[in-house]
Order: structure tokens, then C-alpha cells, then sequence
């Protein structure tokens, strides 16, 4: 699916456009809704949609329209991970938009406050831990934790900010895995999992050969120098 925000809607009518980051300007029926929304549409909420050409000249509609609005979105939210996720609102001749109101908007802390907003940091945490054991690729966890640490987490309602990141980072270690422990280590990034950054970590052998192609010289270079100096890993 792709992610959108609202430009402009008319609600009388029962008609808009989404502005995305890589799709352009989609136009946007209120029929299109998988489940008509509860209350309004308002400009700048966002919607995950799947594109219909609809015209000889390439036009599109959205189709299978969906407002990210539970905890059971989430998911789709973190498809952005990997994606640019910067939109253009633009002011619209014809609407109450003006100029003024023009503004690139970050679709993955906007989505983050539509989902989570109004609600208790323990959905929130309970959202991420689901999410992290049930959806995660291992290869993005980076991408992943940085998204919580620069984006999610300052934005959430919470009496301790840093005791909130630390019932997340303790989840992650305890539910670790060779493939996060690897990309972990890959970007010393020992913090996501609750380990502290004073030294370099010992990567056992058998993650070494297990992902052995995504190692650059650097990363023997290191393995060398802290680990193994056997000659069983040849730089190259």
C-alpha cells in the first residue's frame, strides 16, 4: 500500500486529493474507503491506499482507502522505514488552503501522532514490542530504532522518557536474535540492545559466516583486532 496525507477534502461533496512522496497527486473519493471514516476527512491526515490508473493519460484514484487510526496500523506506518517520507502540502485554488499554509510534512512523525496521540504510553510500548516480534525484518532493525529513538518516542506522553526507551531496548535484548545481534554490531549500535558502548562486542563465529557477504574490510579489519586472528577469514 502507499501512504498519503490529505491535501484537501471537500466533505460535502465527498471528494479530495492525497499528496504522496513518489506518487504525486491522487485523487480521493470518500466511496473509496474500505470503511467509510468516522467523523470528517481533514487535510494532512494519512492514508494508506492502493493506486488506480483510471485514465488513457495515466490519471489515479486511490482505492482500498484506510486511515492509519489503530494500533494495528502500525505496521503499515513502518513500511516508510526504507522510503523517503517527506510530502509537499500544497496550497489549492478553489479550498480555504492558502499559500501560507504550504508545508513539507514528515509522514512518518505525523502517521506516529495520528496513531498515537491521544493514547497511554502503554499501548504505545505494547504496539512496538507486537510489532518487533511478530513483523520486524531483521535487516531493518537499525532503520527501526532509529526511527523510535529520533522520531517516536519524543513525541509520546510519558512521565520518563528514558525509562520508556530502556523497556524497549530491554524487550529487544531479551528476544534477541543472530541476525539483530548482527546488525547491531555491524553499526555499533549496542545501545538498541540495552548493551553498553564502552567496548567493542565479541561477535561469535558462527554470525561471522552466517552473513560473511555483508562484511567490508572494515568489519574484518575489526574482527581481527578484537575477536579472531586465525586465518580462517581471510580479507577479502
Amino acid at each position: 500500500m502507499i501512504l498519503g496525507a490529505i491535501n484537501w477534502f471537500n466533505n460535502e461533496k465527498g471528494f479530495g486529493t492525497i499528496q504522496t512522496a513518489c506518487s504525486g497527486t491522487v485523487f480521493l473519493h470518500i466511496n473509496s474507503f474500505y470503511r467509510r471514516p468516522v467523523g470528517e476527512l481533514k487535510r494532512k491526515q494519512i492514508v494508506a491506499f492502493k493506486k488506480k490508473t483510471t485514465t488513457d493519460q495515466g490519471e489515479s484514484r486511490a482505492a482500498g482507502c484506510k486511515l492509519l487510526e489503530a494500533s494495528a496500523d502500525f505496521g503499515i506506518l513502518m513500511t516508510l522505514l526504507d522510503q523517503n517520507t517527506m510530502v509537499d502540502i500544497k496550497a489549492v485554488k478553489g479550498t480555504n488552503v492558502s499559500q501560507h499554509d504550504e508545508e513539507y510534512y514528515c509522514l512518518l512523525k505525523h502517521g506516529t501522532l495520528q496513531l498515537f496521540n491521544d493514547r497511554p504510553e502503554r499501548s504505545f510500548i505494547d504496539t512496538v514490542i507486537h510489532y518487533f516480534d511478530k513483523q520486524l525484518e531483521e535487516a531493518k532493525f537499525i532503520q527501526f530504532c532509529t526511527y523510535l529513538e529520533q522520531i517516536a518516542i519524543p513525541l509520546i506522553k510519558t512521565d520518563d522518557r528514558e525509562m520508556l526507551e530502556q523497556t524497549l531496548y530491554c524487550h529487544f535484548y531479551a528476544n534477541l536474535t543472530a541476525g539483530i545481534l548482527f546488525q547491531a554490531w555491524k553499526h555499533h549500535a549496542f545501545r538498541y540492545i540495552a548493551y553498553t558502548e564502552g567496548m567493542d562486542y565479541e561477535i561469535p563465529e558462527e554470525i561471522i559466516l552466517a552473513h560473511r557477504d555483508e562484511l567490508d574490510e572494515y568489519d574484518w579489519n575489526r574482527i581481527r583486532l578484537y575477536s579472531y586472528r586465525s586465518t580462517f577469514f581471510p580479507l577479502e
